[in-house]
Parts: structure tokens; C-alpha cells; sequence
């Protein structure tokens, strides 16, 4: 609640505004999640200047607006920029270093350049793999998995996807609320290498169970609904085979 962080001196208030702004970039209310990142900005700089974590936070929301609204190229740049130069503070594996590679993958695969997706992926959860503190990087390993899976899916390697997106829906689904996106969202990957394999009973609980989830959540956006629309056509096209 943004009323209880109104000291424009508090980290708190930028935290809220960040936080905000991510759930106006699911609803795909881009000029509200403009506002909030402009706000989260200004809170930012003046706590913690140019360089800082909260800093890779903000760059790595405002390049997932950017690759969202379909600007890749400029989402690529901010994303590129963070890897280059991360704030690294003793995490395990930096936020700046997760955000940026998941992103850039994404854009490989959206340019559909799954190889190369899964070079970025690949590194990345290895090195989360081989981290001190394991139960701190749950949400990472998750996001990692479930894109590395994708990208091994689209890449036709369907033997080695498997064990990363039925890791990727086991770990959210241990974290995440039922109704959670992000839980649909790994259970929509799953579902799509189901539809792959024939398993078409699998595939159907699954984008049941997301189907379900997106029900919760009325004012979520195209970006995160597409996905699910997309299966269900191939779903039902699979069926009829």
C-alpha cells in the first residue's frame, strides 16, 4: 500500500513503486507502468545514485516493458548493458546477471533463435547450479528452468526440455500461489512439449490448471494470455489428428 510508504525518503516507497510497475506490465497498461518506473527511478537515484541493486531492478523491469511492447532492439540494449555491468554485492548469482540473461533469451526466441537461447540459458543455470545458498535462488532456478526448457523445446531437443520444465512447474508450484501467472506460465511451456510428444491428456490438465489461474486475474494483459490461447489452438488441433 503506496500510503504507507509516502516518506519520499524511504527505500520502501521505491520497493512499492517497482513492484507496482511490474504488475502494471502483466496487465500491459504500459503508460501507468511508465509512470510507476519514472517514480521508481527518481526514489532510486536519490537513495542509492546511478549504481546500485535496486538500480539492475529497475533497468531489468523497464527492459521487460520494452521487449513486451515488442521494442526488441531497445529492450536488447538495456538488457546487453545490464549484463555488461551488473552491481554484484555478494548474491549468490546477481540479480542483474539472472535478469539479463533470462531477457536476452527471451529475445532470441522471439527472434527465433532458439540456439542461441539455449547458450545463454545454459550458462546461466550452471552457474546457479554450482551457487552457495540454494533455497535463495528457488524463484531464479524456476524462471531459469522453464526457459531453458522452452528453448530446448524449440530447438527440437525434446529428451533433454523435459526434466527442466516439470522442475520448473514442481518449484513454482511450491512457491507460488495457485492462481499465480507465472505458475500458468511454466505449466503453458509444459503443456506445449506435451502437445509435442502426443501426450494430449497431460496438455489438457495443464492448460485447465492455467486456464483456471488467468480466470483470477481479469485485468491481466495480452503478453501473458497469448501464451495460453496458443496452446489451446494447437491442443485442439492435436486432437483432431
Amino acid at each position: 500500500d503506496l500510503a504507507e510508504v509516502r516518506d519520499p525518503g524511504s527505500n520502501n516507497l521505491g520497493i512499492a513503486y517497482g513492484y507496482q510497475a511490474r504488475s502494471l506490465i502483466a496487465m500491459g497498461d504500459w503508460v501507468r507502468a511508465s509512470q510507476r518506473l519514472s517514480q521508481a527511478r527518481e526514489v532510486i537515484l536519490r537513495l542509492h545514485g546511478e549504481t546500485s541493486r535496486a538500480g539492475d531492478t529497475f533497468q531489468a523491469l523497464q527492459a521487460s516493458m520494452e521487449f513486451e511492447r515488442g521494442h526488441l532492439d531497445a529492450a536488447q540494449a538495456l538488457y546487453a548493458d545490464l549484463l555488461a555491468d551488473h552491481v554484484d554485492i555478494g548474491d549468490p548469482v546477481p540479480w542483474g546477471e539472472i535478469n539479463a540473461n533470462i531477457g536476452l533469451a527471451q529475445i532470441a526466441l522471439e527472434r527465433d533463435r532458439p540456439a542461441e537461447a539455449v547458450r545463454g540459458l545454459q550458462g546461466l543455470f550452471d552457474r546457479l547450479q554450482a551457487a552457495p545458498q540454494q533455497e535463495t535462488l528457488v524463484v531464479a532456478e524456476a524462471t531459469t528452468r522453464a526457459w531453458l526448457g522452452e528453448s530446448l523445446r524449440r530447438a527440437g531437443s525434446l529428451d533433454a526440455a523435459e526434466p527442466h520444465l516439470r522442475r520448473a512447474v514442481a518449484l513454482r508450484t511450491e512457491v507460488d500461489d495457485p492462481a499465480s501467472p507465472w505458475l500458468a506460465q511454466s505449466r503453458i511451456a509444459l503443456a506445449e512439449w506435451s502437445i509435442d510428444r502426443g501426450a494430449t491428456g497431460e496438455a489438457r490438465a495443464l492448460l485447465e490448471l492455467a486456464a483456471a489461474a488467468h480466470a483470477q486475474h481479469p485485468q491481466l494483459g495480452e503478453v501473458l494470455r497469448r501464451p495460453l490461447r496458443r496452446a489451446q489452438a494447437r491442443l485442439k488441433d492435436a486432437r483432431r489428428e
